[in-house]
């Protein structure tokens, strides 16, 4: 059996200024023993924070992690925000629409935040059964 998903590498956050750092996670077990999962792949980390929904009142890193297995392997795809920069403005401006912040305008993010800001991209691997 395989499974891939955002593993979310910090405690659930109250506040937009802590980081929510991530990563995508391949991982594996045989029918015969669920209970122990072997990681086949751990991504490199990125914060939840630097995506955005178009509206930009909330993070989207989206529905895209899929897996396809077989007798041999495995293929995922997953979101990744590892070349992703997380923008004080749009923070400021979430911390104001959930009530912990000051009043914030919605920002710009073309001139108001780092080029890589929503930067989240879609990685993928091929996996081979390591337990043929």
């Amino acid at each position: 059996m395989y499974v891939t998903y955002n593993g979310f590498l910090a405690p659930w956050r109250n506040n937009l200024t802590d980081t929510r750092p991530f990563q995508g996670v391949v991982r594996h077990a045989d029918f015969g023993s669920l209970g122990s999962w072997t990681d086949l792949y751990r991504g490199t980390i990125g914060d939840a924070r630097a995506s955005s929904a178009n509206s930009l009142v909330s993070e989207f890193l989206g529905y895209y992690n899929f897996i396809d297995a077989a007798n041999s392997g495995a293929v995922a795809v997953w979101n990744d925000a590892r070349n992703a920069a997380v923008c004080s403005a749009v923070d400021d401006f979430r911390s104001y629409l959930a009530g912990v912040g000051p009043q914030a305008p919605a920002p710009t993010p073309g001139s108001n935040c780092d080029a890589t800001f929503g930067n989240t991209d879609i990685f993928s691997g091929v996996f081979p059964d390591p337990t043929p």
